[in-house]
């Protein structure tokens, strides 16, 4: 029976077209061959195609694959289902990467047929799906997608949005080249196409990305031109601008700064006296202090007219204090935002940065959170990071955000309310030190019994289902 679900699981959806001879077998012996035979013959030959040259597989990979995991790994997807699956996504990739491991085709295909669920981890997956994917791409129109987002033709029919996915995927692997490419198109783009790009750029951006922001800016009017002057800012550290930034983080009033600005000065193109206060500049605004705090709160009340465009301008200070490792001044709009609105969701840019930095990087900017503001806006924040993005906590940080879990849900009703359903997240199992499996356990049944819910039982057998599938996955991987 085993084996029976797992051939079907294998073969699903190979079935539009006959599976090519990649192995070169005289096609009377390849044509007698049984459907999963002739499966696995191109599984495995495939699993060494690794040319290293051909975009977008420049990475590292083992020549050779000891162990594959895959088989095991889609057996427990049969059973545990798929949002479990997607639960333990992270995870289950972060594993294969570290252990230099392709997805075998039987974790392939569940992905081919649930693109909107994937995207974020694109960058990811080209490095973990390879050849076996774009074979397997070819075998079912429904998968083509996976093909199409890395044809560069793509990049000029404006009306698909693969043409995104692909620019992403340049911007990921050839930065340069994305960057040449976004220059020649940008007059003939949208204005929707220009604002969608930009929020892409936001993704891996860096001061790479300066030239690029300085000419598309001067060919820009209106919202779009302060957006463009907004990463700009925070990408270049030229003189002019990093003096500015300084000045900022002093304490000097803004006001007398955009004053002091020299006509004809590198940045008197973007800043002069006759402007409010530009929005990126609060990042840099020394929020520790009372004055920074009035300054920066009054410079939103002033240019945020609609609840609309407060939210808006909320994530834009958060992507700029995360990218410009304007840590205290996070605290700070963490804080202040959560508590205005606690059901603030942070946009999608901010992640796909986070996901792009490296684990130690993600480790400590979450531990600092947790120190420095142990309050249940932090926790929102923090939960809600881990919820998104592309992370895996170190015992310390794991350890500290189960010790607030619990203060927390533990202070009033209102903060055990919110720590609930945290507790019936299915992500957190995956993404905790595995040495604090246990503790999760721990914590969410004291939380459940301490609010006296009635669906406790319930909440907890889930609970335990999806430490066991983590307990699973990690064996796996140390056999």
């Amino acid at each position: 029976m085993l084996l029976t679900n797992l051939n079907r699981s294998l073969l699903y959806g190979v079935n539009e077209q006959p599976l090519d001879n990649i192995a070169g077998l005289p096609e009377a012996d390849f044509n007698a061959l049984s459907l999963v035979d002739s499966f696995l013959i191109n599984s495995t030959l495939l699993s060494f195609c690794l040319d290293s040259e051909e975009y977008p597989y420049s990475i590292e990979s083992s020549p050779e694959e000891q162990y594959n995991p895959g088989p095991n790994l889609s057996g427990m997807y049969l059973q545990y289902g798929y949002d479990v699956f997607m639960a333990a996504a992270p995870l289950i990739i972060r594993l294969h990467l570290r252990h230099k491991v392709l997805f075998s085709p039987s974790l392939i295909i569940p992905i081919l047929d649930h693109p909107e669920y994937w995207y974020d981890y694109q960058p990811y997956l080209t490095k973990l799906i390879r050849k076996r994917g774009q074979w397997l791409s070819k075998a079912n129109e429904k998968w083509s997608w996976w093909n199409d987002s890395m044809n560069s033709a793509i990049w000029d029919d404006k009306s698909n949005h693969l043409r995104y996915s692909y620019f992403r995927l340049l911007r990921t692997y050839k930065h340069a080249d994305s960057n040449a490419l976004i220059l020649d198109s940008w007059k003939e783009e949208h204005p929707e196409a220009k604002e969608l790009l930009l929020e892409l750029i936001k993704e891996n951006l860096s001061e790479e990305d300066k030239d690029l922001l300085a000419k598309i800016y001067l060919l820009e009017t209106g919202r779009l031109k302060n957006t463009i002057r907004m990463l700009l800012f925070w990408t270049s550290n030229d003189e002019e601008f990093s003096s500015l930034k300084s000045r900022l983080a002093g304490g000097q009033e803004p006001h007398n700064i955009l004053h002091s600005i020299a006509e004809g000065s590198p940045i008197s193109p973007y800043y002069n006296a006759e402007q409010d206060i530009p929005i990126e500049w609060l990042v840099f605004l020394d929020t520790t202090s009372t004055s920074g705090q009035k300054i920066a709160l009054q410079t939103i009340k002033k240019v945020t007219p609609t609840a609309g465009k407060k939210l808006q301008l909320y994530n834009k200070l958060l992507f700029g204090t995360l990218f410009c490792r304007q840590y205290e001044n996070l605290l700070f709009w963490i804080k202040h935002i959560w508590s205005e609105q606690p059901k603030f969701r942070l946009e999608r840019s901010w992640m796909l940065y986070f996901n792009q930095l490296d684990d130690h990087t993600k480790n400590q900017i979450i531990l600092s959170l947790l120190h420095k503001n142990q309050n249940i806006f932090c926790l929102q924040f923090v939960f809600q990071v881990l919820e998104q993005a592309f992370i895996h906590l170190g015992l310390h940080s794991s350890t500290t955000f189960l010790s607030l879990l619990s203060k927390i849900g533990n202070s009033d009703a209102a903060s055990l309310k919110l720590c609930l359903n945290m507790v019936k997240s299915e992500r957190i199992p995956f993404i905790l030190h595995g040495s604090d499996l246990k503790s999760w356990e721990v914590v969410c049944q004291n939380l459940l019994n301490q609010a006296n819910d009635k669906s406790g039982d319930k909440i907890m057998a889930k609970t335990k289902k999806l430490i066991t599938f983590r307990e699973i996955i990690d064996k796996i991987f140390h056999e």
